[in-house]
């Protein structure tokens, strides 16, 4: 995520969810990253790796509102992907190995991947639990907020 200060150290990268900021290959063509221990969502269950590559899939989904382009653009394979409701076997260019291992392979070098990994796309989303389209009104909250109400997709949120 981004640091919680004002100014200069506010635009700063700093572990959330990770133990760390990433670790690159040489070329940072791939880059790896190892969840904390403890990690939970609102219902106690533990977050892992798989939902946060779920939840960055369903980024690519034509039916939902998307972000910055940047994970099609960088990943391999980016470009023609889906989401995993037309592609039920998602993006081989990003692997979990373990329940707290994420692994991107990208097609470039991208050194600035850090910055990447804090936006929203990267928020886990556990796919048993996904509503698709109507997930947004109340996600499973993976942080010190939980959504209580969502009126007008978001114009009036209740943590």
């Amino acid at each position: 995520t981004r640091n919680r200060e004002d100014g200069a150290e506010g635009a700063k990268v700093v572990p959330d969810l990770a133990t760390d900021l990433g670790t690159p290959s040489k070329n940072a063509t791939v880059w790896t990253y190892t969840l904390k221990d403890g990690l939970t969502y609102e219902d106690g269950t533990a977050i892992t790796s798989a939902d946060i590559k779920y939840g960055i899939e369903r980024s690519f989904a034509a039916e939902l509102s998307g972000g910055a382009p940047y994970l099609r653009d960088w990943l391999i394979g980016g470009a023609d992907y889906q989401g995993p409701y037309k592609d039920k076997k998602g993006l081989d260019s990003i692997e979990v190995p373990d329940e707290k291992t994420i692994v991107f392979h990208l097609n470039k070098p991208v050194g600035e991947f850090p910055y990447l990994a804090t936006q929203t796309q990267t928020t886990p989303v556990p796919q048993a639990k996904d509503t698709g389209t109507k997930y947004e009104e109340h996600p499973l909250a993976s942080g010190p907020y939980k959504v209580v109400t969502n009126e007008n997709d978001g114009e009036r949120l209740i943590l």
